[in-house]
């Protein structure tokens, strides 16, 4: 078997014109750097074709790579007019020029013997691939490590991708002025995990008011003709208790009887009650106000004094003595109040 000629082309740092005789062409072209070394191409290193060459001409370019080049400003390796991307100027491969009698048609193969892998035809050097080798958005989702369900990457304390298990239920992700944090919601708001938030008991206070607690309020609860039957078995809360330290001060109250087809029967008055003393009446309507035949509006009376050890007491409607036995009519009970604090 006969040796095969080899021609040496050495690019070194500045670039430069280097010719190939076609006409009568070595069989394999070695092009590598100066000493071997890695180099940045100040110009244009352009390998070109001499002579006349003989359709079905075939010449391989043995390539080392290590050539870091700028297609931008023309700083580029090219082989018989074929300009190699500045990744493939990078690494290591085959190329192969074959001549089919009008041009050159130019190949990049990978070492078929290296046993690594490829890069647009090119061998890729271990840590060589740079940022501006990449396409833009050409790393999908499915090129990326696996994430597990719920977790996020985040940047760690050494300026490392991490991730991060945000998947807490009901937690948020918030900044410490640090880290990102998965943290649960306390305090005065609660939130839920489809995102709903809910006031905590006990969270507004008087300075969270747009009025004073000392304020005129109004409060309206509309009793059924069922909710009346029972009324003195199963007192309504009008008003929820304030908090510690305060007490509902009633200041008015009436009621209206919206009366349909049958009167009430047995029973009493309605009455308004605190929760802790609910037999005791503290506002009462007046005599027929819920017994009558036909639509009436009453005011209830104050009945007895409203007791301090009242405080944080609920108010309710109730009926004192004991159910009716009859009636078909809803009645709507209204109240002005203040809400006072007594620490």
């Amino acid at each position: 078997m006969a040796n095969k000629r080899v021609k040496n082309i050495t690019l070194p740092l500045g670039g430069g014109s280097f010719t190939v005789d076609v006409a009568n062409p070595a069989d394999i072209v070695h092009v590598d750097t100066t000493a071997g070394a890695a180099i940045t191409l100040t110009s244009a290193a352009n390998i070109t074709a001499t002579g006349t060459a003989q359709e079905n001409t075939y010449i391989t370019f043995i390539y080392d790579g290590k050539v870091t080049s700028n297609t931008s400003t023309g700083k580029v390796v090219t082989i018989f007019g074929v300009a190699l991307t500045d990744a493939q100027a990078l690494y290591e491969g085959e190329i192969t020029a074959f001549y089919d009698g009008s041009a050159w048609e130019i190949r990049i193969f990978p070492d078929a013997q290296s046993g690594v892998k490829n890069f647009n035809g090119a061998v890729i050097a271990t840590g060589t691939v740079s940022t501006d080798a990449l396409a833009d958005g050409a790393i999908t989702n499915v090129k990326q490590a696996s994430l597990t369900r719920g977790h996020i990457k985040v940047g760690d304390a050494s300026d490392l991708v991490s991730d991060l298990n945000a998947k807490t239920n009901g937690y948020i992700v918030v900044g410490d002025g640090t880290d990102l944090n998965s943290v649960a919601v306390s305090g005065d708001v609660g939130l839920s995990n489809t995102g709903l938030t809910t006031i905590q008991p006990g969270s507004v206070d008087a300075e969270m008011l747009s009025f004073t607690l000392a304020s005129t309020l109004t409060a309206t609860l509309t009793i059924s003709a069922a909710q009346m039957i029972e009324l003195n078995s199963v007192p309504l809360t009008v008003i929820a208790a304030p908090g510690d330290t305060k007490i509902i001060s009633v200041t008015k109250a009436s009621l209206y009887l919206d009366y349909n087809t049958a009167a009430y029967a047995g029973g009493s008055s309605v009455q308004l009650v605190y929760s802790a003393a609910p037999t005791i009446s503290v506002w009462s309507s007046p005599s027929g106000a819920v017994t009558g035949t036909v639509d009436t509006f009453s005011q209830m009376a104050i009945s007895t004094t409203q007791l301090v050890a009242f405080r944080n007491n609920s108010l309710m409607v109730t009926n004192l003595t004991s159910n009716f036995t009859t009636g078909d009519s809803p009645v709507t009970v209204f109240v002005e109040y203040t809400i006072l604090d007594i620490a």
